[in-house]
C-alpha cells in the first residue's frame, strides 16, 4: 500500500505534476482524504484573505463571518460539484461523484495563488492590472488542473472532460440569468408603472 501523501505534498502534487497527482489519488477510495484537504485548504484561503484585508484595511467581514464564509465554502462544494459531475457522467465519465468531488477539490489548490493578486488591487490602475493578470493566470492554470483531474479520475479525454466543465459553467450561466430574470422582473415592472 502506498504512504498516504500529507496536505503539502497535496497541493505541491497538483500544482506542479497534476496527471501524477491525480493517477495517484486514484487510490483514495473513500470522500474523506479531499474532504479534510478542503477543509484545511478553505481555512488557510479565508484566513489569508482576512489577513490580507487588515494590512490593507479592507476587512469587510468579523470572525463570525470568517466562520461562516469558511463552513459554507465547505458545505457549497458538494451541490456545485454535483452539478458539475451531470454533465461529466453525461460526456462518458466512468467513475462517481466522489471522482468528481476529488478533481475539484484538489484542482481548487490552484486558488491560493489568488492570494497573491489581493494587495494589488488597492494599488491604483496598475495593481489592477498586475492582480487582473495574476487572476487570469491562476484561472486558466485553475481550469486546466480540473479538467485534468477530471480526465484522469474518470477515465475520459480531456477533451470530453473540458466540454463537461463548459457546457456546466454555461448552463449555470443560463440558469442564474432566468433566476435574475425572474426575481428582479416585478422590481422592474412596478418601478416602470410607477414612472408612468
Amino acid at each position: 500500500m502506498a504512504k498516504e501523501l500529507t496536505l503539502m505534498q497535496k497541493a505541491e502534487g497538483v500544482i506542479r505534476t497534476p496527471e501524477k497527482f491525480f493517477n495517484s489519488a486514484k487510490s483514495e477510495k473513500s470522500i474523506k482524504p479531499a474532504f479534510i484537504f478542503n477543509a484545511v485548504l478553505t481555512a488557510f484561503y479565508v484566513i489569508v484573505s482576512y489577513l490580507i484585508g487588515i494590512g490593507t484595511g479592507d476587512v469587510p467581514y468579523s470572525i463570525t463571518g470568517i466562520v461562516f464564509g469558511w463552513v459554507s465554502s465547505i458545505l457549497l462544494a458538494f451541490p456545485m460539484v454535483g452539478f458539475f459531475h451531470l454533465f461529466v457522467m453525461l460526456l462518458g465519465g466512468k467513475n462517481g461523484f466522489v471522482s468528481t468531488y476529488k478533481a475539484c477539490i484538489y484542482a481548487s489548490t490552484v486558488s491560493l495563488f489568488m492570494l497573491i493578486a489581493m494587495p494589488f488591487v488597492g494599488l491604483g490602475i496598475a495593481g489592477m492590472a498586475i492582480g487582473g493578470l495574476i487572476t487570469l493566470a491562476v484561472l486558466i492554470w485553475t481550469i486546466y488542473v480540473t479538467v485534468k483531474g477530471v480526465s484522469v479520475l474518470q477515465k475520459m479525454s480531456m477533451w470530453k472532460s473540458f466540454a463537461a466543465l463548459v457546457i456546466a459553467a454555461v448552463v449555470a450561466l443560463i440558469i442564474i440569468a432566468i433566476v435574475a430574470i425572474l426575481f428582479f422582473m416585478p422590481v422592474i415592472l412596478a418601478a416602470i408603472a410607477a414612472a408612468a
